[in-house]
């Protein structure tokens, strides 16, 4: 009973080390961290085209993409989120 309750303390031990190891490694990008700054959330999109200003009139690749969703109504301009 005892070496059962030891060997669980060490696999827990292992699994809580692991999870802070893979924690420390994940990083934000620039891109990342100025988009939450300003309000946005960083997420996948279905397209190149992302939350972009002034898509209206431009092809976007089909591609899944990570960028800043500025929400309703805003629109991402490189470095902010602006009305749209």
């Amino acid at each position: 009973m005892k070496k059962q309750i030891i060997l669980i303390i060490i696999a827990l031990l292992i699994v809580g080390a692991i999870f802070i190891f893979n924690q420390s490694f994940e990083q934000k990008s620039p891109e990342q961290k100025l988009c939450e700054e300003q309000g946005g959330t960083w997420r996948q999109f279905s397209n190149g085209c992302v939350d972009i200003c002034g898509k209206e009139n431009i092809f976007c690749t089909q591609v899944l993409t990570l960028g800043c969703d500025c929400g309703e109504n805003k629109c991402w301009d490189e470095n902010s989120c602006i009305p749209n």
